[in-house]
């Protein structure tokens, strides 16, 4: 019996087979039973080959690479300022009068010591002359009261010898009994009445002459002053600059004080900008600065720091710094404002890169280089790195994790990631700004 079972079954299996290969090959079908043909999976995507090598079907990424390269960098700190005159002089009257000979108008570029304008010098000049005459007949009135004063007590001088001889000659004969004794008394008492006057006119004379010199000086001085009121009658230029505004015109009555003119001294500018309290140790006097404007954004103008505030604005933290600015004078205005840099410290063989090689992830910075160049199958390795200050706006530092002299990947970085394979585009003569330029 167990052996007419298996040859049954050995019989069905070989039936089934014989009508399979009578009907021949079909086409595989939908599972919906709909007999539509069913569609043929694709193939499984093919890693990279182990080891670093590749198979017929790898993918390739396209990508251009630099060969990084090292540079002086220069560290510097931002700053915010503006330019300022070094001074501008506001021209006032010093003398009230009528306004004469204007000759400036707004916009001239003047020396030092240029006439501006007169102001009443007739009228000046002619009280001038009048405390000249007025001195000079104060200065005779004392020559002659010296001559009149030294000539009177010279007389006093010899009546007070003559009552002196006569009361000696007196004395000599009273023994004699010619003379009385009341005659030589009347004697001595004329003897001194003559010493009395004679002290009196020297004394006299003493305050009679410090008397007129007082009266000469109060002259003298009168006389400079009105010589001074002559001078400050001719309006002179201060400095040498450009006139920025003019407040008068011929035949103006000015008082004493008015404004006339204002002068902008253009010999030297001063920058003023501010740091913030740490930035502020950076800087010391006599330091170098630069700094753009905005009427010349691609040039840089240099200034030299010469003041450095001695406190913190409470307010805004900052410390106030000038610096004197001393070239190309002649693109620069008052007022400008500008972008400042200041050094704060420099590294002679510093990595700078393309930005465009730095990409950003979760884990950091990171960037790719080309390693197996040589074997004509490049492929890419993630390096993490990291950054220091921006060079340019195309170009920043690198502190760690790239090597002068390697190849990095500076265009279809985005794509990549560790071991993948890459065809290298042709960099022709590509310029990295800030990397290959200064």
């Amino acid at each position: 019996m167990k052996y007419l079972i298996i040859v049954v079954l050995a019989c069905g299996m070989g039936a089934a087979a014989t009508a399979l290969a009578f009907r021949g090959p079909q086409q595989n079908t939908k599972a919906d039973g709909s007999g539509a043909p069913a569609p043929t999976p694709a193939p499984a995507p093919t890693a990279p080959a182990p080891g670093g090598g590749t198979t017929a079907s790898t993918r390739k990424y396209p990508v251009r690479v630099h060969t990084i390269k090292t540079k002086a960098v220069v560290y510097e700190v931002p700053a915010i300022g503006a330019l300022e005159a070094l001074d501008t002089y506001r021209i006032d009257s010093q003398v009230a009068g009528t306004i004469y000979d204007v000759g400036f108008q707004e916009g001239d570029d003047l020396p030092a010591k240029q006439v501006l304008c007169r102001i009443a010098p007739e009228a000046y000049r002619l009280v001038a002359a009048r405390d000249e005459a007025i001195y000079k007949a104060a200065v005779a009135d004392l020559a002659d009261a010296k001559r009149r004063l030294t000539n009177d007590i010279e007389r006093k001088k010899i009546s007070l010898k003559e009552a002196q001889t006569e009361i000696e000659r007196r004395v000599a004969v009273r023994t004699a009994g010619a003379i009385s004794e009341e005659d030589i008394q009347l004697y001595q008492a004329k003897r001194d009445l003559a010493d009395v006057e004679l002290r009196d006119a020297t004394q006299a004379s003493e305050t009679q002459l410090r008397t007129l010199e007082a009266a000469i000086a109060q002259r003298e001085s009168q006389w400079k002053i009105s010589l001074d009121d002559v001078r400050k009658s001719t309006v002179l230029t201060p400095i040498g600059g450009k006139i920025e505004k003019k407040y008068i015109t011929n035949g103006m009555f000015v008082p004493s004080g008015t404004p006339l003119a204002t002068i902008v001294d253009r010999r030297a500018m001063k920058l003023r900008f501010k740091l913030s309290e740490r930035d502020s140790a950076v800087v010391k006097v006599g330091d170098k600065v630069k700094f753009s404007v905005p009427a010349w954004p691609s040039r840089q103008f240099e200034a030299k720091v010469f003041q450095i505030s001695d406190q913190v604005d409470t307010d805004a933290r900052v410390v106030s710094c000038l610096a004197k600015i001393e070239t190309d004078l002649d693109k620069l205005i008052p007022g400008y404002f500008a972008s400042v840099r200041l050094q704060s410290g420099s590294v002679e063989q510093a990595v700078v890169v393309p930005t465009t090689a730095i990409l950003t992830t979760e884990k950091g910075f990171v960037a790719f280089v080309i390693k197996n160049a040589e074997s004509g199958d490049p492929v890419a390795e993630k390096r993490v790195v990291k950054i220091g200050l921006s060079v340019t706006d195309n170009a920043l530092e690198v502190l760690s994790g790239l090597n002068s002299g390697e190849s990095l990947v500076i265009e279809g970085a985005s794509s990549l990631d560790e071991g993948y394979h890459l065809t290298l585009l042709p960099d022709g003569s590509v310029v990295v700004p800030g990397v290959d330029t200064p």
